[in-house]
């Protein structure tokens, strides 16, 4: 498979529909907004090079369950709605539960960062998420909004984490607006922000390398929407390299004509099945 595979065999809907019965309980609304892109090469930006695929993949979803309630946007066309959105890239989906939370997920929500995205469906369709009641607290108690935004990688696993841990917050509290980005398809905007090393968070427009635990991640959240610039210690930071898509089909590539394995680990294309 490749990165953008996106297509449910009937195991993957099987194991998908029964995850969704189990966990899926109140609306979920897909906002979904995608471009049909220039065939002009374009300099200045990354092309949607994923939309056609995570449309087909939101309507394969939403025909799965009829708790989901699907939207479609074109950027071009719905261009007022999409700045009083703060919509400015695609593909992106906002992922809407009760209460008003939401999740905004930028790019491909495939490989390893599928079941992320199912588990955080589930946190929004409850209005509950997994966090401990200290965590809940802290969050409950936030006078201001305190934006999340973390820079991906659809292969990597500690990516997969933190979009779980975002979606987890966003849930907990009305104040914390979480953006998760996946990077493999957008290299001018990687090298915009110098990325070449995921997972990178953001809070408050202050931006950290690795991964974040709950405790140590709400903390942050707290000392931001306090005013309070004190660094938070972490007891570890685990990160992986960060691949274009480039990069990730020439890997593949080269794993495919030599049966000794790359130096670098391939990506997983396509879809995690929940509870593998």
């Amino acid at each position: 498979m490749t990165t953008s595979d996106t297509g449910f065999d009937s195991e993957a809907q099987e194991a998908v529909l029964k995850f969704l019965d189990q966990r899926l309980h109140a609306p979920v609304a897909l906002d979904v907004w995608s471009r049909k892109e220039s065939p002009l090469l374009l300099t200045d930006r990354d092309p949607a090079t994923h939309a056609a695929e995570v449309v087909a993949l939101a309507r394969q979803l939403s025909a799965l369950h009829p708790a989901f309630r699907l939207t479609l946007y074109d950027l071009d066309r719905h261009a007022g709605r999409a700045v009083e959105a703060g919509i400015d890239r695609a593909p992106t989906t906002v992922f809407r539960g009760i209460n008003g939370r939401e999740l905004r997920f930028v790019g491909a929500w495939t490989g390893a960062l599928f079941q992320s995205v199912l588990e955080s469906i589930a946190f929004l369709g409850s209005g509950e998420s997994p966090l401990s009641d200290d965590s809940t607290a802290t969050l409950a108690a936030l006078e201001r909004d305190v934006t999340i935004d973390v820079l991906g990688a659809m292969y990597d696993g500690h990516s997969a984490h933190m979009l779980r841990l975002i979606a987890a917050l966003a849930v907990a509290s009305r104040h914390v607006r979480a953006t998760f980005t996946e990077l493999v398809e957008y290299p001018i905007f990687a090298a915009s922000r110098n990325v070449d090393q995921v997972p990178v968070v953001t809070v408050g427009g202050i931006a950290s390398l690795g991964t974040w635990g709950e405790a140590e991640l709400v903390e942050w959240v707290r000392r931001v929407a306090a005013g309070d610039d004190r660094e938070v210690e972490r007891p570890a930071v685990l990160t992986s390299p960060y691949y274009t898509q480039a990069d990730v089909d020439r890997l593949m590539a080269e794993d495919a004509a030599s049966s000794t394995p790359p130096e670098l680990p391939p990506t997983p294309g396509g879809l995690y099945i929940p509870g593998r």
